[in-house]
């Protein structure tokens, strides 16, 4: 996770969830950029603009429907490092 550093960087995530798994059951981790950088909450679907969070390496594709499957391609897009995914690789 980008170091949230104090030095007035304005491209700092803010995450609440990293994946559904976080959430509670019917929600998923939507992710979005802001002004202030990448923030992530529970929500019950991803609107657009938003990304579902998911992660890559969890056994059951991360909380993602088959037809779009966890990935860590596109996740520079948050300014997130290649250890988190979204679903369908954004």
């Amino acid at each position: 996770m980008p170091d949230a550093g104090g030095g007035g960087d304005t491209n700092v995530a803010s995450l609440k969830c990293t994946a559904s798994a976080n959430c509670t059951t019917g929600q998923v981790c939507c992710i979005q950029n802001t002004a202030a950088g990448a923030s992530s909450e529970c929500k019950a679907s991803c609107g657009g603009g938003e990304e579902q969070l998911c992660d890559p390496n969890a056994p059951d594709g991360g909380g993602c429907p088959q037809s779009d499957p966890c990935s860590n391609d596109g996740v520079g897009d948050f300014g997130l490092p290649k250890t988190f995914g979204i679903c369908g690789g954004g």
